[in-house]
């Protein structure tokens, strides 16, 4: 599981518990500016339509339990580099789109999802305002 907060014009990950073992990563901070869109996926249905859209996969490093596990960096064939941290039963997810990051995507599991991505969609929201002086 991973923890997202906001912290000024950054986006923090925590990659929580035995996930930093499992997805070889305990945090990433990605710049507001660099978050594109976010959203819920709905369950193992949208996980698997997203992996399809991203073509072949490399796990590189990170941990692939089929059914139970998904964690770490992969490198897709269309997709590029996407970072994953998600298990079973697959209905907490968020997947975060980026630009100008080595990562395209992050899909990580969350306690809240519905509240993380409202956090996530206000910190960009305030920013392009902030940015722009328009509000």
């Amino acid at each position: 599981m991973v923890e997202v907060s906001v912290r000024g014009p950054m986006l923090h990950l925590e990659v929580l518990g035995w996930d930093k073992l499992w997805a070889f990563k305990s945090r990433l901070e990605i710049p507001l500016a660099h978050v594109t869109s976010v959203r819920m996926l709905s369950g193992l249905d949208e996980l698997k339509a997203l992996s399809r859209e991203l073509g072949f996969g490399l796990r590189m490093p990170g941990t692939d339990v089929p059914g139970l596990i998904t964690a770490g960096s992969y490198k897709f064939s269309r997709g590029g580099w996407v970072f994953i941290d998600v298990h079973r039963p697959f209905d907490r997810i968020v997947l975060i789109e980026l630009t100008d990051e080595p990562y395209r995507k992050l899909a990580v599991e969350v306690e809240d999802p519905e509240a993380t991505v409202r956090v996530i969609k206000d910190a960009v929201g305030a920013r392009d305002t902030a940015e722009t002086g328009v509000g």
